[in-house]
């Protein structure tokens, strides 16, 4: 019967991990994303800013937000297609990689390099 417990602790805390890493890596992007609109200006908006300050935003600043928010979703979306090619990509050796964890458990960085990056 403990097995059994500790089947379903394991299953539980893979499916956690499933669904909680995805949306914490969603929000850093989301995050990196937002700054670079805002604060460092790479995007055809320039260097813009839609704060909320006391109460809600005005007009100007709503349709500033959402202009900023355009301009992060953009980006976040072409990073998400950006990894996904380079996934389709590297999808022969990134198998390669898993079937021979499968079979070693561990590998080292220099191992990694070789089953990656060498032809």
């Amino acid at each position: 019967m403990a097995e059994l417990w500790v089947d379903v602790r394991l299953r539980r805390s893979f499916l956690a991990i499933l669904l909680l890493v995805p949306a914490r890596i969603f929000e850093y992007v989301s995050n990196v994303a937002r700054r670079m609109v805002c604060e460092f200006g790479m995007s055809p908006l320039g260097n813009v800013a839609a704060e909320k300050g006391r109460g809600r935003l005005s007009d100007d600043h709503a349709e500033t937000a959402m202009k900023i928010d355009k301009e992060v979703a953009f980006l976040v979306d072409q990073a998400y297609e950006t990894a996904l090619n380079i996934l389709r990509e590297k999808k022969d050796k990134l198998i390669a990689i898993a079937e021979h964890l499968i079979e070693v458990e561990t590998i080292d960085g220099a191992e990694l390099d070789a089953l990656l990056f060498v032809a």
